[in-house]
């Protein structure tokens, strides 16, 4: 599997789906840049962190999990 350019950018398109009181939003991430990150098809968490308006997505350990649950 090649290397990609780790700058690359892309415009999403988001969706929401409004429910009682709350708004949800959903979008999809390229499965390329996905599959750099070591995420395959039978992981189903990945680790999202806000800070200074900047969500970063990395994939998400054991203790990661254990942590939320």
């Amino acid at each position: 599997m090649g290397n990609i350019d780790k700058s690359k950018e892309r415009i999403l398109r988001v969706i929401a789906n409004k429910r009682k009181n709350t708004t949800l939003f959903k979008l999809s991430l390229p499965s390329l840049w996905l599959k750099q990150m070591g995420v395959c098809e039978n992981d189903r968490f990945l680790k999202l962190k806000f800070e200074n308006n900047i969500i970063t997505i990395s994939k998400a350990v054991e203790a990661d999990i254990n942590d939320e649950q």
